[in-house]
């Protein structure tokens, strides 16, 4: 049959953990630029949701909407990191769809994809509800943690950030049918809108601050250190 063999599999997997683990600087730089346009996208949506939802006649925002909104903050999001890979990889001379971007891709997808996913949830009523926002902040979480074998230690402490963050709001907000006797603040329509900006506002613009002040001495060293290519003879 033809086809790779598992052996041969293996051997191309962990090429490319070494391959990224040796290009962990360059992530880290390339993510506090993307983090920092995500979050100011984040931080000023919630903002404009809140304004609006504050007027006179208390105004719901529709689900659609609500959802479509931040689909687009995504996109825009995803798409900046794009250009700053790609634009990397052509400064170093190499591929942008390499092994290690494929296995990143695919460590990430499953979690981002359940986000997405799970998103109809939203269209099921016209009023914005906190539960799909919590999930979102739990796959997101997931997504990123997936990467822990060969991220920089700041992706992964983000994403454990953003999974306690959705597991501790769910379990502090929903509990009311499970402990009807205490006196737990409902969730209103402001929540929504604030745990976004709160988490995928304020946590990247964090993010962002934190690692900045390495993000040019992390382009240098790793531009200066010679990155394994994948041409190199199989891994012993």
């Amino acid at each position: 049959m033809l086809g790779v063999t598992p052996d041969r599999g293996a051997e191309e997997h962990l090429r490319a953990i070494r391959l990224l683990m040796e290009r962990a600087t360059v992530y880290r730089a390339i993510s506090a630029p993307t983090a920092l346009v995500g979050g100011l996208l984040s931080v000023g949506l919630a903002g404009a949701m809140l304004l609006w939802q504050r007027g006179p006649d208390e105004r719901n925002i529709d689900a659609r909407v609500y959802f479509e909104a931040w689909f687009f903050v995504l996109l825009v999001t995803l798409t900046v990191n794009m250009l700053f890979l790609w634009r990397g990889a052509l400064d170093r001379g190499q591929p942008v769809i390499s092994a290690g971007f494929r296995l990143a891709m695919r460590s990430v997808a499953p979690g981002f994809f359940a986000g997405v996913a799970l998103s109809g949830v939203l269209t099921v009523t016209t009023q914005v509800t906190l539960e799909p926002t919590l999930m979102w902040l739990v796959c997101y979480g997931l997504g990123l943690l997936a990467t822990m074998n060969f991220a920089p230690r700041s992706i992964i402490v983000l994403g454990w950030a953003f999974l306690f963050t959705g597991i501790g709001a769910f379990v502090y907000f929903m509990n009311q049918s499970l402990l009807p006797d205490v006196d737990l603040p409902t969730p209103t329509r402001f929540y929504p809108a604030a745990m976004m900006g709160a988490t995928f506002g304020l946590y990247h613009l964090v993010y962002a601050a934190c690692t900045w002040p390495r993000h040019h001495d992390a382009l240098e060293a790793a531009e200066r250190r010679p990155l394994v290519t994948e041409s190199h003879p199989p891994l012993p």
